[in-house]
């Protein structure tokens, strides 16, 4: 299905795709996605079509989204537009995006219950959220040979106790704008870059001692924090604090407490709850320049995120939102 809105010489395209995306349990599938337009945003609605037993169901915190184990959106040869280790770091960039408001149905109960459940996803890249033809950052792919969405599946056991899987897919819609690049970008298109990363807490360490690079080539506009306790439900109890370290200059330019980075969320955005094991750093508030930290010059090492721990056994599952 296609709707287009046209505005002169520019097209405002939504297309959904024929071709859905089948779900099997631990599967991990590539869907070859079309190269068209200028890409704002792709639309994926799961369908899950589940069972309880005798003894019905006890579903787990964040259960359609944590059955989604990793998903990227890239082109052959390393370059990954969108990318996060973990489904629920889509959720969760859905709630702070949209206010709140993302689909996610409740998984059934009772006993001896088989339903169709549904759960939306919205991967965006751009300034504006809400617009969902935000022309701000795009996938260029019209200028591309080929694009590919892939995606790896967890269990039934991520859903939670009691559940039967019977089977599912995925429906794709591309937003997209179509028309002469000169026009749609007088100036040039900014392309968007994530890396998607996962830390293993193996031990409590000070003074920010759980390291990483920060990617560098591009600009850093934010990264998604999510922190998982050693049964992978979120928590705010595994680190004390987070901060940004520049080895060479031995200096620490951002350094903030865990709890007050996951409470500021509410706040920065309007929330009207609390979302534990959550945080994101505004590289805007680190650099003071309005599109976050420009690290084009950088050289791998130059800057690194460190994180003190308190417990053992969890995890660290990052997003490292770019622009090219």
């Amino acid at each position: 299905m296609v709707e287009v809105e046209r505005y002169e010489d520019i097209e405002l395209i939504t297309e959904t795709f024929t071709q859905k995306i089948n779900i099997k349990e631990g599967d991990t599938v590539t869907y070859k996605l079309p190269t068209r337009g200028y890409v704002t945003r792709y639309e994926l609605l799961m369908r899950l079509n589940v069972s309880t037993g005798t003894d019905g169901g006890v579903p787990r915190e964040d259960a359609l989204f944590r059955f989604i184990k990793s998903l990227r959106i890239e082109y052959p040869g390393g370059k990954i537009y969108y990318g996060v280790p973990d489904g629920r770091l889509i959720k969760f960039k859905n709630i702070l995006d949209f206010g709140g408001r993302i689909r996610e149905d409740p998984l059934p109960t009772s006993a001896n219950v088989t339903q169709d459940v549904y759960v939306k996803m919205i991967l965006n890249w751009g300034f504006e959220p809400t617009d969902p033809f935000d022309p701000s950052v795009v996938i260029p792919a019209a200028e591309l040979s080929d694009l590919y969405l892939t995606i790896t599946f967890g269990t039934a056991a991520d859903l939670g106790s009691g559940y039967t899987i019977n089977g599912g897919d995925i429906t794709v819609t591309a937003r997209y704008i179509s028309g002469d690049k000169d026009l749609i970008f007088p100036e040039d298109c900014n392309i968007p870059i994530s890396t998607p990363v996962e830390l293993d807490i193996n031990e409590v360490k000070g003074d920010l001692q759980i390291r990483d690079d920060l990617p560098v080539g591009n600009v850093l506009r934010e990264t998604l924090i999510l922190i998982v306790d050693n049964n992978d439900n979120r928590s705010n109890y595994e680190i004390s604090e987070v901060g940004l370290i520049i080895p060479a200059e031995r200096k620490i330019p951002y350094r903030i407490e865990w709890n007050t980075l996951n409470t500021q969320l509410r706040h920065d955005y309007g929330l009207e709850f609390e979302i534990h094991g959550l945080g994101t750093i505004d590289y805007e508030d680190v650099s003071g320049l309005p599109l976050g930290l420009d690290m084009t010059e950088e050289q791998v090492g130059s800057w690194k995120i460190g994180f003190s721990s308190v417990r053992s056994g969890g995890k660290i599952k990052m997003m490292h939102i770019q622009v090219s």
